[in-house]
């Protein structure tokens, strides 16, 4: 399968308007204007990969974040097992011509459940705590942080 993987002829998005993507098989580019293309990937349903994407807090922490994307063209293989390998091999010629930044690179842990003394600090669903949050003194019913960013 031939497919254009050049990013500057990609349909693009700002990434805060990833809900708008297709819900089609793809590979997709996540970057901002001085470095388009600093995290490959490929998703199976664009939409659906980026509504809770492993790497969301660091994409919505870059500065004019953008998604480029180009979906696969018909005829796309039937079978699932060969939809993925024409994905992963699309996704390791990008990398392997791009070589972008993220990829590779360890995930920013970001706490699910933090425990406090008596008590549990809990983010608000779907709003992942920052990466750079830091507990700075836990003590009974005071609880302090430091969010760089």
């Amino acid at each position: 399968m031939k497919l254009n993987l050049d990013y500057r002829k990609m349909p693009i998005l700002p990434y805060r308007q990833r809900s708008d993507l297709p819900s089609e098989p793809g590979i997709y580019y996540v970057g901002h204007p001085d470095e388009p293309v600093m995290y490959v990937g490929l998703a199976r349903n664009l939409r659906r990969r980026h509504v809770a994407h492993h790497r969301q807090g660091q994409f919505r922490e870059m500065q004019g974040a953008e998604i480029r994307y180009r979906v696969l063209p018909d005829p796309v293989p039937k079978r699932a097992i060969d939809l993925g390998k024409v994905l992963a091999r699309l996704e390791k010629q990008a990398i392997q011509h791009y070589r972008p930044s993220l990829n590779g690179t360890p995930v920013p842990t970001q706490p699910k459940i933090i425990a406090c003394g008596t008590g549990l600090l809990l983010p608000l669903s779907g709003t992942p705590v920052p990466a750079r949050t830091e507990i700075i003194a836990c003590g009974t019913g005071l609880l302090l942080l430091r969010i760089e960013g």
